[in-house]
């Protein structure tokens, strides 16, 4: 896909409102601080339009509309990979109807992403609810971003 996480910086379809600042090597990083099993896992952001997230969340999800971000893990060995797709449009919108900075609202839906890399999965119970939560805010944290969870913007 786009960025390779350790080894790549740059994205396949840059957007130009990415903020290209934000070091999203850290954010897995840090995420793997907390999961070590994933530290020789392999992630990757791509930026794609309105149009192609709309086509992965129905084809992937069942649900026919636009979303901010999706994660897709796959293995054939000890070591997962992980593919994000990450919708700049949508997250451009939300980020203003929230009053959040841009910046900080793609952080944090890049860290929402590799949480479910790692494992987390905040639709199967409250108690996953409250971990992913808790990470987002610590791991944003740690990473000089808004200490904030995707809760707390909706």
């Amino acid at each position: 896909m786009g960025m390779k996480l350790r080894t790549d910086t740059t994205l396949l379809f840059p957007h130009p409102t990415m903020p290209f600042d934000i070091e999203y090597a850290a954010l897995w990083d840090a995420v793997c601080t907390r999961f070590p099993e994933r530290k020789n896992d392999s992630v990757s952001v791509r930026v794609v339009s309105v149009e192609e997230i709309t086509d992965l969340n129905s084809r992937y999800r069942n649900k026919n509309s636009a979303t901010n971000v999706l994660t897709f893990s796959y293995t054939d060995t000890a070591a997962y990979e992980h593919d994000i797709a990450l919708c700049i449009d949508v997250a451009e919108q939300e980020a203003a109807q929230r009053g959040v900075p841009l910046r900080d609202y793609i952080a944090l839906l890049v860290v929402h992403a590799m949480l479910h890399a790692a494992g987390l999965d905040h639709e199967q119970s409250l108690t996953e609810d409250k971990k992913t939560r808790a990470l987002e805010k610590e791991v944003l944290s740690e990473c000089g971003f808004v200490s904030t969870s995707l809760s707390d913007v909706y």
